[in-house]
Formats: structure tokens, C-alpha cells, sequence
């Protein structure tokens, strides 16, 4: 159907793409008479309209060049895959009916063949980078698929078996058939988790005629009940919104997604979050702003909230006083009452216009006449300045009180700005007022006293791996908390500026100490992540402290372990000096359960 004539008129018929919506661009190709009607209509207008986005975000192209160049790449691997279908759907019966199987279709679901567009999209993804086109279009190994739907594990992990053993010159219909599996993903396992986190046995078969034709197919090996829940929370529909929005994380989109999606979930429940991300995904929604990003994280979540609300007021606009974007001299605004309120007012809620003013001029010259101006300017508009709510207006007795909307608002806008300059956290640190050298004279206790102080959790756990990236800059020797000790904000602290959800990408902290202080319910399983940890002293969690010692493998450099009266942890001698091969001083006692022998002390070194 997308002839020459076709093609030519698609151009005129979608022009001006870029201000339309994905679903505009479908409801034109539907309403348009370019195509007759009949039993491939439907699949006629999703493959135009995933010609239509493609030519949209390819710079320069246009219909019928770019369907020329779909149709030469993938014409030999449609050939082949129309040639072998009736083929791979033979070879399927067989191997269901060795695994003790049904071949009716509520057990076997052969899909279509992969849309050509989404080949092309795919090879150019994915392996574009590795190999010309040619061959980055032979290493798509899904236009043929299928799953294969078991009752239970029993049976999934049979047939899996059967497709190991595969077929060896099998007669199906006058073909003698081989098959061998060339590549299984056990999407059981934590690290083969794809973002929505349905589990599967994915495999990759190749199916080779005697005459030497070959192919490979992909295979999808799924438990009912888990494959019914994924089609009642509609993950996949998930899936591909979110993937649409992510398209130009093309090489790390898995990665992205996962991280996405955590934020999502973080967001559940949490009134000021889900309005955050509310912002976020109805300014994504608008034409003009397509390209807006997705948090991958809860700094982001504020971070890219902030901006499009921002963007939204002072679209185009410039301030000439300042010689700054609108949008960014209200950011530093904002980041620098923040920070003060944060920072030097213990978490203070209000402020009032001396304060606020004074703050500006702290910035000195231009720079805090600008800041003040713009400030006053804000004051003055019909929506007043962004996230901040009047109080009390002023009188000639007092002045005007003011507070961020949310005290997270607040948070959020101190952690942005500690992001850009981290020694703002440890400036009170020094009682030297020159701070040129800063990073030099923080200490372990210093940087200490900081997780330690209750009100700067949240700032933490907004700023999370960005804002520990941004410490470790300014301190980068390694962090020994084995003396000054964490409490329980403290520890919280350290976790937030590390996260180890799946997903998270980032340098890990230089954590070789750690001690705690303080009583509460801990599972040992979150310190697996200081991987670089010399000395553990868990001793004062006491019987808070629960978890198989095993989980801390991951810490195999450890000398000194504290364990003291932590008798809610699972473990014995033989476990503890397996899991550290490295311990040089060990405190187990009052834990009545640890059993071994002598003969453990094999391990030691």
C-alpha cells in the first residue's frame, strides 16, 4: 500500500509534523483517503504511522527516501523469515509435545512478523554503531517469535530442557529440520530483570534446513500466572509510553526505565510527589515541550518540576537588568533562599523581606542588586514568585512573612544549589573563614556531623546519588566513620547518597569505616554496598539488627567486624570467615546461637 504516489502525498498530508501530538499524527493517517479499505487496514495505518514518527526524527528525511532505504535493508531478512514461518511453527509442535505439552493456542502464541519499521529501528539502535546497515539489520533475531505458556514451573524448566536438546535432522513436512539454542536469558534472576519486571525464560533458537537455509527465532517461556498479572496491570502498555518518552536514551534505555519507573513508585501515596510528577508529565503532554526529560531519580522529580514550571512563566522572556534568563536568575533566587533557610537558619519555615534581601545582597555587587530587583519584580506579578507563599503581608510596623509552599519545595531548592557548590555543606564545618582550601580540611567527624543532623535528612534523600557524587568532590579521601560513628539520621543519610536499587548508576561512596550509634531495626543486607569497607561495628543496633551475614559478601575486604549482642542475625563462624576472607578482629560476643568448631579457623588467614 505505500507506494511512490502514497509516500509523495504523506508529505503533504503530514506537514508541519512537528507541532503534532503522536496520537494527532495517527488520527491524520486514519482520516486520510490514501489507502484502500480491507482486512490489513488497521496494520497499513500502524506501520505508516511508525514510518511518519521515524521520518519525524530523522533529520532531513522524507517518506519515500526513508521507506526505500527500509525496504532494501530488510528485504532479504523478510524473504528468509516468510520462507522458514511454517517451518518454526512445525519445529514448535514437536518440541511441545516431547516436554509433555499442548499445542493449542492457550499454550503456543505465534506473533506476526516484525513490522519492517521497527526492524529498521531496532538494527539502527541497537547495532548501528557496530556494523553497517546491512548487517545491523541480520542481527535482529525476533521477526519470528512465539511464547510458549506453562500451567507451572515444573513444566516451564521441561521444556526449557527439551529446547536444549533440540532437534537433530528432523522430517517435518518434507524439511529435515535442526534446531539449537544460541542464547537463554533467565529473567528470573535480579540482574535479568528487565524495567517491569516480568519474569520469563527467553530464549534464542536457530532453526537450519538440511538445503542450508537458517534462521533465528526468539522463544519466551512463561508461567500463566505471572503472565496473567503483567496483562491485568497492563505493564507492557506501560512499558511503551514510557519508552516513547525515552527514545533518545536508546543505548541505556532499559537502565533509564528501570530508574523511571522506581521514581514512579517512590512517588505513590505521597500527595506532593504525585503533584510534582503531574507538572512533569502535562508539560511533556504540550507540543512545544516533546523533548522534556523523565526523573530518573527524586532529585530530578523536583529538579525537572521546577524547570517546566519555570519555562511555562518566562517562556522567551529575558530580564534585561540582569542580562540572565528569567528562568535561571529565578532559580538561583530560589536555590539561594533555600540554602539560607537550610543551611542557616536550621531549617527555618519563614522569612521575611529583610531576610530575604539580605540574602541577595550577600552576593554582593551586580550580581545582589540584580537578585533583589528580580525579587521585587516577582513580588509585584499576579502569580507572585514561584513556589513561595505570602504569609503576612507587610505593615508599617512589620514586614512581609514569607515560606515555600512545601517545606520539601525548600529542601529541594537548597539541594540544587549544595549540587552546583557542595562546599557550601561543609563551610560551617571550618573555623578557618578562608575556605580556598575547604576540601583539605574537611575530616571524617565533620562530614560526620553533617548526616548526623535530623533536619538535613530530607536535603539527603533529595539529593541522593547526585549530592553524594557533589560531597565526594570536595572530600575525596576515604570516608571512616569507624570513630565518630552515624546515628540514625546519619546512616539514613549515607544510604540516600548511595542508592543501590536496581537501575542506579553511580561511583560508589568512599565508605572504608562505618559505626553506628544508635538503636533501631536494620537489616544488614543495606551496608552490602559499601564495597570498600574496612571495619563494621554494628554492635549498638543490638538485637535491632536482623539479616543473613552472607548478604555482606560483597564486603569481602573487611578486617574488623563488631557484632556484639546481635543476636537477631543469622550466621555462624564457618559463614562469617567464608564471607570475609580478610577479617583480621572479630567481636561475636553475646550471640548464643553462633556454632562452629576449631576446624573454622581454616578460614582465617
Amino acid at each position: 500500500s505505500l507506494t511512490p504516489r502514497v509516500l509523495d502525498q504523506l508529505e503533504s498530508v503530514l506537514n508541519n509534523m512537528g507541532d503534532l501530538t503522536e496520537n494527532d499524527i495517527l488520527l491524520r493517517i486514519q482520516s486520510s483517503d490514501l489507502f484502500e479499505n480491507g482486512r490489513n487496514l488497521e496494520y497499513t495505518h500502524k506501520i505508516t504511522h511508525k514510518l511518519a514518527l521515524l521520518v519525524r526524527s530523522t533529520e532531513g528525511a522524507t517518506f519515500r527516501a526513508l521507506w526505500h532505504k527500509i525496504s532494501r535493508t530488510t528485504d532479504e531478512l523478510f524473504v528468509i523469515a516468510e520462507y522458514m514461518q511454517e517451518t518454526f511453527k512445525n519445529a514448535m509442535y514437536v518440541l511441545l509435545k516431547r516436554a509433555g505439552l499442548s499445542t493449542n493456542e492457550e499454550t503456543l502464541l505465534l506473533g506476526t512478523l516484525k513490522d519492517p519499521v521497527r526492524v529498521y529501528q531496532k538494527s539502527c539502535d541497537d547495532y548501528l554503531s557496530r556494523f553497517g546497515e546491512e548487517l545491523a539489520v541480520g542481527c535482529i533475531v525476533d521477526v519470528l517469535r512465539c511464547r510458549v505458556i506453562c500451567p507451572s514451573a515444573t513444566k516451564m524448566t521441561r521444556f526449557q530442557t527439551v529446547l536444549l536438546e533440540g532437534l537433530q535432522n528432523e522430517n517435518l513436512n518434507g524439511r529435515v529440520v535442526s534446531s539449537k539454542i544460541v542464547r537463554s536469558k533467565n529473567k528470573f534472576r535480579y540482574n535479568e530483570l528487565d524495567p517491569t519486571h516480568l519474569r520469563n525464560l527467553l530464549n534464542n533458537m536457530a532453526i537450519t534446513l538440511s538445503t542450508g537455509q537458517s534462521i533465528v527465532v526468539e522463544l519466551q517461556i512463561h508461567h500463566a500466572d505471572i503472565l496473567a498479572l503483567n496483562d491485568d496491570l497492563h505493564a507492557h502498555d506501560h512499558y511503551d509510553f514510557f519508552r516513547a518518552l525515552l527514545r533518545d536514551y536508546a543505548g541505556d534505555l532499559d537502565r533509564m526505565l528501570t530508574r523511571v519507573i522506581l521514581t514512579f513508585e517512590e512517588c505513590k501515596g505521597i500527595p506532593v510527589l504525585l503533584g510534582l510528577l503531574t507538572v512533569i508529565l502535562k508539560y511533556a503532554n504540550t507540543t512545544s515541550s516533546r523533548d522534556v526529560e523523565l526523573p530518573g531519580s527524586k532529585y530530578e522529580l523536583y529538579k525537572i518540576a521546577m524547570e517546566a514550571t519555570l519555562s511555562r512563566r518566562f517562556t522567551l522572556e529575558k530580564d534585561a537588568a540582569s542580562s540572565c534568563d528569567l528562568k535561571q536568575a529565578t532559580e538561583d533566587l530560589l536555590s539561594l533562599l533555600g540554602s539560607r533557610n537550610e543551611l542557616y537558619a536550621n531549617g527555618a519555615r519563614i522569612f521575611n523581606e529583610d531576610e530575604a534581601e539580605s540574602c541577595f545582597r550577600e552576593q554582593g555587587g551586580e550580581m545582589g542588586s540584580a537578585l533583589i530587583d528580580l525579587w521585587n519584580r516577582l513580588r509585584k506579578h499576579d502569580q507572585g514568585v514561584p513556589f513561595v507563599k505570602v504569609v503576612s503581608e507587610g505593615t508599617p510596623r512589620a514586614k512581609a512573612n514569607f515560606q515555600f509552599k512545601h517545606k520539601s519545595l525548600q529542601e529541594a531548592m537548597a539541594t540544587y544549589r549544595l549540587i552546583n557548590n557542595p562546599k557550601l555543606l561543609y563551610e560551617q564545618i571550618s573555623a578557618d573563614t578562608d575556605n580556598s582550601n575547604l576540601g583539605s580540611k574537611v575530616t571524617d567527624s565533620s562530614v560526620a556531623s553533617k548526616l548526623n543532623t535530623p533536619s538535613l535528612l530530607n536535603v539527603f534523600a533529595i539529593g541522593g546519588a547526585e549530592l553524594g557524587r557533589a560531597m565526594v568532590e570536595v572530600h575525596p579521601s576515604d570516608w571512616d566513620f569507624s570513630k565518630s560513628g552515624l546515628n540514625k539520621a546519619g546512616f539514613e543519610a549515607l544510604i540516600h547518597l548511595y542508592p543501590k536499587e536496581l537501575g542506579t548508576s553511580t561511583a560508589a561512596l568512599p565508605v572504608v569505616g562505618l559505626r553506628v550509634t544508635a538503636l533501631w531495626k536494620l537489616d544488614v543486607s543495606c551496608i552490602s554496598r559499601f564495597t570498600n569497607m574496612r571495619s563494621l561495628d554494628l554492635s549498638q543496633l543490638a538485637d535491632g539488627l536482623f539479616g543473613d551475614i552472607c548478604t555482606l559478601r560483597s564486603c569481602s575486604n573487611l578486617q574488623q567486624l563488631n557484632i556484639q549482642n546481635c543476636r537477631g542475625l543469622s550466621c555462624s563462624l564457618e559463614v562469617i570467615f567464608e564471607t570475609f576472607p580478610q577479617l583480621r578482629v572479630l567481636n561475636a560476643s553475646g550471640i548464643n546461637n553462633l556454632v562452629g568448631d576449631i576446624a573454622v579457623f581454616r578460614f582465617c588467614p
